[in-house]
């Protein structure tokens, strides 16, 4: 029966900043909602934990405690099990955004140091740590090598319009300047060193318009369902330089494609993003160099430019898989073999909508297992069909 259970519409119910809602048992993570209307349905006598990690919950007798436990009673009425008060759940609200962090992991992975994007929850017990991304990072060349987060099947009930925070190091990228280095007239600056002329470089990074690089998300924004996820891909180690009009071309198709199966399929995704290789310009004299977004001279370089971006993607359940990967060179007059790493299998997967002009992104998929003979830093898992 209706009166049974309490339930909670992300829209109406939450006042701003809102909690952290989280399973009893912090190991299972957030609690998504289930229902088409964008409600959290919680069973009388069940409980869900709500945190705002850095800061305090505010109830309407005002007591306020970093996370807490509430039982639902009936309707929108639960038990603070702190102190058998009760509250409705409209009256609960954060004295500030929830606070996310970064942290290094003692695991390491193949290339570099392992570490992990989330929330520090503190119960009474003990404190926990709920991730949301995890990354391989290389810290002597500055690069992520791949981010890993989890699309949820009701990504749908995401929340819109949540608006974009600075970015930050925290920790990475020590004595470089990131918003320095994104600026275009450091980027025309950098690639003239480079290639050995700023006229050329003024071909290659233009005064306006989306020739240029752009902090390019790994585990994108738009993957996570609550404002708190949201902001909390806004770390300088979940990025890579992009082209812009590549990341707003076909990587943003990608993208949007890989949320709409989960949402389509009813499927939970993980995904694994990342860069392959270091892109090749042409210098004034027709040679190829590499580009580097901090360059002093060819022993002293960091913040790689990609030759390739990836985007692998995996149903767990089904031991299902694919790969998709765009080509970071808008200014690709052919595209050669050395761009070519798996065998192109678009056909066998039921997708389209590429733009085909390199300065979108030429992109192509291909089958994971083909994919690991040219990336062999990709965590073993076992898959055994093309998701389709």
């Amino acid at each position: 029966m209706e009166e049974e259970k309490c339930t909670i519409q992300i829209s109406r119910d939450l006042q701003e900043p809102m909690p952290l809602l989280l399973h009893p048992e912090l190991h299972r993570g957030f609690i998504y909602t289930k229902e088409p209307d964008n409600t959290i349905s919680v069973e009388a006598g069940d409980s869900i934990r709500v945190a705002c990690p850095g800061g305090r919950i505010y109830f309407s007798r005002v007591k306020s405690y970093e996370s807490a436990t509430l039982e639902c009673i009936r309707d929108k009425t639960f038990l603070l099990t702190h102190d058998g008060g009760t509250e409705m759940f409209h009256q609960i609200y954060c004295d500030k955004y929830p606070q996310h962090s970064v942290r290094r992991i003692s695991r390491g992975c193949k290339v570099g140091v392992t570490g992990e994007i989330g929330f520090s929850i503190r119960t009474d017990e003990r404190k926990e740590f709920i991730r949301i991304i995890d990354f391989c990072h290389d810290e002597q060349l500055g690069q992520t090598i791949y981010a890993h987060a989890l699309i949820p099947s009701v990504i749908d009930s995401a929340e819109i319009s949540v608006p974009r925070p600075s970015f930050t190091k925290s920790g990475f990228f020590e004595g470089i300047s990131m918003d320095n280095i994104y600026s275009r007239s450091h980027q025309q600056e950098t690639l003239a060193l480079i290639v050995g002329s700023h006229k050329l470089a003024n071909r290659y990074i233009h005064d306006r318009g989306n020739y240029f690089l752009s902090r390019g998300h790994l585990a994108a924004k738009l993957d996570f369902i609550f404002e708190a996820q949201q902001r909390a891909t806004f770390y300088s180690v979940n990025t890579v330089p992009m082209w812009q009009n590549i990341n707003d071309g076909n990587w943003k198709k990608i993208e949007k494609s890989v949320r709409n199966y989960a949402s389509r399929r009813n499927r939970n995704l993980e995904v694994w993003t990342g860069s392959l290789g270091v892109l090749e310009l042409e210098d004034f004299e027709g040679k190829m160099k590499k580009i580097y977004l901090d360059y002093h001279d060819e022993e002293r370089v960091a913040i790689p430019v990609p030759k390739l971006l990836f985007k692998v993607v995996y149903d767990r359940y089904r031991l299902a898989g694919v790969v998709f990967i765009t080509v970071n060179n808008p200014h690709l007059n052919r595209l050669t073999g050395d761009y070519v790493v798996c065998e192109d299998i678009c056909t066998e997967i039921n997708f389209s909508g590429w733009d085909m002009r390199t300065e979108r992104g030429y992109s192509y998929c291909c089958s994971v297992d083909d994919f690991r003979n040219a990336f062999p830093y990709l965590p073993e898992f076992k898959t055994r069909r093309l998701l389709i």
